[in-house]
């Protein structure tokens, strides 16, 4: 339903979602001309490409990582030390969407 090409329309029950009264999100648009213009105005955005760093954002924190694996995960033969890889790509994700931000 959410989909960009999607026939199916938001009913009027979506207004209640909004966070503000009388402010509309891209949650709770329900009309069609407005809906379209924002998700045209934030896909720039998603897809990156208004963003000239993206791509230095991203390549920053990969040495950061990698230190880190070997500062602190560095397995031997004798001593085998986990790594929660989720864990650590998910905060290098979110040190690459503070530089972007910020």
């Amino acid at each position: 339903m959410n989909a960009l090409k999607s026939p199916y329309r938001q009913s009027d029950r979506y207004q209640m979602s909004r966070f503000k009264p009388r402010a509309d999100s891209i949650v709770g648009i329900t009309s069609e001309d407005h809906d379209e213009a924002l998700r045209r105005y934030v896909a720039a955005g998603y897809r990156g490409k208004k963003v000239s760093h993206m791509g230095w954002c991203i390549d920053k924190d990969v040495p950061n990582v990698v230190e880190l694996k070997k500062r602190k995960y560095l397995s031997t033969e004798v001593k085998m030390v986990p790594m929660d890889i989720s864990g650590t790509i998910r905060y290098s994700a979110l040190d690459a969407i503070s530089d972007l931000a910020f």
